[in-house]
């Protein structure tokens, strides 16, 4: 089986991949606070483990997390950490932007 995840590989296994067509799929999940019985980063961990799966089925990479979202109902609790809209947009499109380059 071929590994999917972008930090396990090589530059020149990440180039051959990209020259045949894999797509990269960039997961994303805040981290924030779900009470008192579930981490802060459940929602990495929702988009990574969905990431992974999409991958595995056609043949995709999946970039590192980008850990840090949007959260506007919880950000009062302790470890919510969040970005404004603007940002988070301008983040997704820098990185974005770095793998079409």
């Amino acid at each position: 089986m071929r590994e999917i995840l972008m930090r396990n590989i090589t530059m020149v296994e990440f180039e051959e991949r990209v020259r045949t067509g894999a797509w990269v799929i960039i997961p994303v999940g805040t981290l924030e606070e779900h009470g008192p019985h579930l981490p802060l980063g459940t929602d990495a961990i929702q988009a990574e483990h969905l990431a992974g799966a999409v991958a595995r089925a056609v043949g995709a990479l999946v970039a590192p997390t980008l850990n840090y979202g949007l959260c506007r109902t919880t950000r009062n609790f302790p470890g919510t950490v969040y970005l404004s809209y603007e940002t988070l947009e301008r983040a997704a499109y820098e990185v974005m932007r770095g793998f079409a380059d």
